[in-house]
């Protein structure tokens, strides 16, 4: 508390032992449910679990028994995430072995329907895309990366944006060490977008908030954008307001690629 630090996150990812065997995850179900009481009893009252959705082998019933039981755990904020295969990775390794054993579009927007109602209904309220809070426990740290705020990164591999530039620290720990020791920054990469690229990035973010984005002081090229996402029925005007709409929270890289589309 000292340092400012007053919320702890835990890595979930899914409530089912077997599911956690295919993600490769080495703690079981009942690990994950025991480390929010042990949490809470420690006198951590803000806690955060993360959760996936759109796994292989992840049936509609097994989605929805761990959400219950998630939901009932001592917990402030949770996140969910759909699985996503990234290049150099192991489940791209496996992609073609896997993906005859992903749910279909159908199952994945019942997971995340049945997900959004039932956290509702248990006093986790949805404020943006893939978080749930109760009240009074917004994540302010991630409302910063959503809406434009400045951060500082530590460690290795960890991401800063500070003065209209991104960062990132080098991955390994040694090189991270070794630069620190020698008085230099540990940074491997930086990138600061040109206008109006930057603007439409953090629209693109903005609008991942249900109470949407601010249409105040957008040059003329960003409101024909948004005009575009408005006659395709993704995002909906409210006052000075924008916000994406339910189909548009469905598809939401989809609304995100027309934005930034240079």
């Amino acid at each position: 508390h000292g340092l400012g630090v007053n919320r702890i996150s835990i890595g979930d990812q899914t409530l089912s032992n077997p599911l956690l065997k295919h993600l490769g995850r080495t703690h079981t179900a009942q690990q994950a449910m025991d480390a929010a009481y042990i949490t809470q009893e420690a006198g951590i009252e803000n806690i955060s679990i993360d959760l996936m959705y759109e796994l292989p082998h992840q049936t509609l019933e097994m989605w929805q028994d761990t959400v219950k039981t998630a939901a009932a755990l001592p917990i402030t904020h949770l996140s969910l995430y759909n699985l996503t295969i990234e290049p150099h990775t192991l489940f791209k390794k496996k992609e073609e072995m896997l993906r005859p054993h992903l749910p279909d579009e159908e199952t994945c927007a019942a997971m995340l329907e049945f997900a959004c109602n039932y956290f509702e209904s248990q006093g986790l309220h949805r404020y943006e895309i893939s978080a749930f809070a109760r009240k009074n426990h917004v994540s302010i740290h991630n409302t910063g990366y959503w809406t434009g705020r400045e951060f500082i990164g530590y460690g290795p591999s960890a991401f800063s944006y500070w003065e209209g530039k991104r960062f990132r620290n080098v991955c390994h720990q040694n090189r991270y060490l070794k630069a620190l020791e020698g008085g230099k920054f540990p940074v491997d990469f930086e990138e600061r977008l040109p206008f109006p690229a930057s603007l439409h990035e953090q629209i693109a973010i903005g609008l991942r908030m249900l109470e949407g984005i601010s249409l105040n002081n957008l040059p003329q090229e960003t409101q024909d954008r948004l005009a575009d996402l408005d006659h395709q029925g993704w995002i909906v005007y409210r006052g000075n307001h924008a916000r994406l709409t339910e189909r548009g929270r469905l598809f939401y890289d989809t609304v995100a690629e027309q934005i930034i589309d240079e």
